[in-house]
């Protein structure tokens, strides 16, 4: 894998260049289109459907730049009651956001970042991936799902291990639903 990888490198040296301008634009764009506002009108606007309000602020609950706005709208759902069901919807809506960071991460662009992971430190990176603790990876990947922290980084940890999706969906709709639910409790104690 790594002697094809560096060919296609050496063959096409802008691909990477091209691919990191393009991860580089998404992320301003993203950053931009949160500055804006336009999440928080989106947010406010369906959350007077309440189902799909859940579904989107769960959406938006997974990323590190959605994440305030996407719990704002979830407080105010919590404090008009139906806790249950807009946990659930929440985290449908972040299965579907874990999902769509996920497949990026598995992607083919996934290859550039291992390979980069695996110069900087070559003998540790190998190490986790290709001995008896490789496990450790997708395991630190679902614990920081688990925790109040951005799913970003522990989904990227996962499509680095090549974590089967068909485990990915119900790890990541129980995660997100004890989350969301407790953050509903919390709310409802304020």
């Amino acid at each position: 894998m790594n002697d094809s990888f560096n060919n296609n490198l050496n063959t096409h040296p802008s691909t990477l260049k091209k691919d990191i301008f393009l991860l580089v634009l998404s992320i301003a764009i993203a950053i931009l289109i949160v500055r804006l506002g336009v999440i928080d009108y989106l947010l406010l606007k369906t959350a007077e459907f309440r189902f799909l309000g859940s579904f989107i602020a769960g959406l938006f609950f997974v990323s590190i730049f959605t994440v305030a706005p996407a719990i704002g709208i979830l407080f105010s759902l919590f404090t008009t009651g139906f806790l249950f069901e807009t946990s659930f919807f929440a985290a449908l809506g972040a299965v579907a956001g874990d999902f769509l960071i996920y497949r990026f991460f598995r992607s083919f662009h996934s290859l550039y970042f291992e390979e980069l992971f695996k110069k900087l430190k070559p003998e540790r990176i190998r190490f986790l991936f290709h001995s008896g603790l490789a496990w450790l990876v997708p395991f630190f990947g679902v614990i920081i799902i688990a925790s109040p922290l951005p799913d970003e980084l522990g989904l990227a940890l996962l499509g680095f291990s090549r974590f089967p999706i068909w485990l990915l969906v119900p790890f990541s709709f129980i995660l997100n639903f004890v989350g969301i639910f407790i953050l509903g409790l919390i709310v409802r104690q304020i």
